[in-house]
């Protein structure tokens, strides 16, 4: 198919769930794009697998900005783990791109109805911050500042008397 082209309403509303100004829509438009969907082509280049390229990106754009919050604190290795683990999960972040109510953006594959799946909610999400990574010019800063935003945070303690076995991952 044809390029397609990012409506400005969507573009405006996503902005504002997310706290970035896109000076390049279309790498919000492929992040909205779920594998499968009929946008097969943006600006030119061929996405064929949706937003997959750009979930990648955005899964470890989410992973580094967390992890560079978490290293300053005197949280355990130990305790870290789960809680990574939960914010990176697609459950997770299903969870929170429907809270923010991203469902209705995205473009979805044509044989799945208007079913939004837990896994494409959670590459959308992961889309979304990979492409506010590279509109930005790789600016981690603004990735952070989106994703908190977004509700995607946790708050590192310093109590260095926490039991590290027993740490109950809650980002809120």
């Amino acid at each position: 198919m044809a390029n397609h082209l990012l409506p400005s309403t969507t573009k405006k509303a996503i902005e504002t769930i997310v706290g970035y100004r896109f000076k390049n829509p279309n790498y919000l438009w492929e992040a909205l794009q779920a594998h499968g969907s009929h946008v097969t082509k943006i600006d030119g280049r061929f996405i064929g697998e949706g937003n997959k390229r750009l979930a990648l990106v955005g899964d470890s754009v989410l992973r580094l900005v967390l992890l560079g919050d978490w290293y300053p604190s005197s949280f355990y290795t130990a305790g870290a783990t789960p809680v990574l683990v939960k914010l990176l999960s697609n459950e997770y972040l299903d969870k929170r791109g429907r809270e923010l109510g991203l469902e209705t953006f995205i473009v979805k594959n044509l044989a799945q109805g208007k079913v939004v799946y837990k896994r494409t909610m959670a590459s959308t999400m992961e889309g979304i911050l990979g492409a506010i990574y590279l509109d930005s010019g790789k600016n981690l800063e603004k990735v952070e500042s989106s994703m908190s935003t977004m509700g995607i945070k946790y708050k590192w303690t310093d109590d260095l008397t926490m039991n590290r076995e027993k740490v109950s991952p809650d980002p809120k």
